[in-house]
């Protein structure tokens, strides 16, 4: 039975990458923390010193101060802030990926099953509206498998050098399919490799597995729409 995945709903739960029927493991549970508080407020602060900047440079505070201290300061301040702002932005839109909703309203994606076995075949149906997105953007499908693993970081405290642990993330294997722009159903098939590493939730090591469907830009990240799934040995 198909599960229909409307675009713009990427979040199936606190844990998205693991389908339902399966728990998190001990690395997931230590960092799946959502957007750190931090970005968020680095992005606010970045905004606001961007405006406040802004505000300076073009003579907000007044004649009795002098105009090109102020145009410089002021555009110096704004760009730290601006600087701020967007790195901010960035580490949303690494947590949280731009839906195609946007893009492409009404499209769907459907997978024919959330389990399948190495060597087994996933079929994923995209259904494209009308309206689609630009012609220069590539529109695709893919299947992914991420390795999430931890290393072992350093830091410099007032206490002397501390090891960490931090995980990071690679892709470990991926498959990706153009589609066509015509609107309705268009239906790939795709065979997960019998060597590939199949879905594990570890204490140090996990891999994780999902169909998605982005647009491809240059550039610039790819808007897109993730599905998991749960490949078994």
């Amino acid at each position: 039975m198909r599960t229909p995945l409307l675009i713009g709903a990427s979040k199936r739960g606190k844990f998205a990458h693991i389908p339902p029927g399966h728990d998190p493991g001990p690395q997931t549970l230590r960092t799946e923390v959502g957007f750190p508080l931090w970005g968020w407020f680095t992005g606010v602060v970045g905004t606001g010193m961007f405006v406040s900047g802004v505000f300076v440079a073009v003579g907000g505070r007044g004649s009795k101060f002098d105009p090109l201290e102020e145009a410089l300061g002021g555009t110096f301040f704004a760009l730290i802030g601006l600087m701020c702002a967007l790195w901010g932005y960035s580490q949303l839109r690494k947590h949280r990926p731009p839906s195609l909703a946007n893009r492409m309203p009404g499209a769907a994606l459907a997978v024919d099953r959330d389990d399948a076995r190495r060597g087994e075949k996933l079929t994923v149906t995209l259904t494209v509206p009308r309206s689609g997105s630009p012609e220069d953007q590539p529109l695709e499908v893919g299947v992914v498998c991420v390795e999430r693993y931890d290393y072992q970081a350093t830091a410099q405290t007032r206490a002397g050098l501390i090891f960490i642990r931090q995980t990071r993330e690679a892709d470990a294997y991926e498959d990706w399919r153009q589609v066509e722009r015509t609107a309705g159903d268009q239906t790939v098939d795709f065979e997960l490799p019998r060597d590939v590493p199949y879905s594990y939730e570890g204490d140090c090591v996990s891999y994780a597995w999902r169909v998605s469907a982005r647009v491809a830009r240059k550039l610039r990240s790819d808007p897109r729409i993730d599905h998991a799934v749960w490949v078994l040995p």
